[in-house]
């Protein structure tokens, strides 16, 4: 029985070693956008009002930053089903126009989320960008760029209902 064992684990490492190397370059990217007639400095606030978004970002059940939005800040995000144990960690904020943050992913990857501003004819076009690099965008190809992209819009569509929430109040 040990002997059996130690075999599937043996055969479980090569395995993962296998996709470790195989997969580490792989990527995976997935971007929605909403066009939002608002002016990106009057979105800009409820986007860098981290410790609000559990309210209206869907799956967030807690968000701190510490200390601010500013490149190297630590950002993190406790979701709803699954604890993230590695805080992610800034790596752009241009003020009203984009913030970027990285996380380490599993086996090895890397995920970054950007939300970019943009200017656009009716308002602010709001770009939700989710990438990843490694074994995780191999696997989050199972998973399909539809329930990515499904989980973009409602995140868009909570956005742009929590700023008019806050025009009637």
């Amino acid at each position: 029985m040990l002997k059996k064992v130690a075999i599937m684990a043996g055969l479980l490492s090569m395995a993962i070693g296998f996709l470790l190397v195989t997969f580490s370059d792989r990527t995976f990217a997935v971007k929605n956008d909403l066009t939002i007639d608002r002016p990106a400095m009057e979105i800009w606030p409820v986007l860098t009002d981290v410790e609000k978004w559990p309210a209206w970002w869907p799956g967030v059940r807690e968000a701190r930053l510490t200390p601010g939005w500013r490149k190297g800040a630590t950002l993190d995000l406790v979701l709803k089903g699954r604890p993230e144990k590695d805080p992610a960690t800034v790596e752009t904020v241009l003020p009203a126009r984009e913030m970027t943050w990285e996380r380490p992913g599993i086996l090895g990857s890397v995920t970054r989320t950007s939300v970019v501003l943009e200017a656009a004819p009716d308002g602010t076009r709001i770009s939700l960008k989710s990438f990843i690099k490694g074994p995780q965008a191999f696997l989050a190809g199972f998973t399909g760029k539809e329930e990515f992209a499904r989980y973009h819009e409602a995140v868009l569509v909570a956005l742009k209902a929590r700023l008019q929430q806050m025009e009637k109040s």
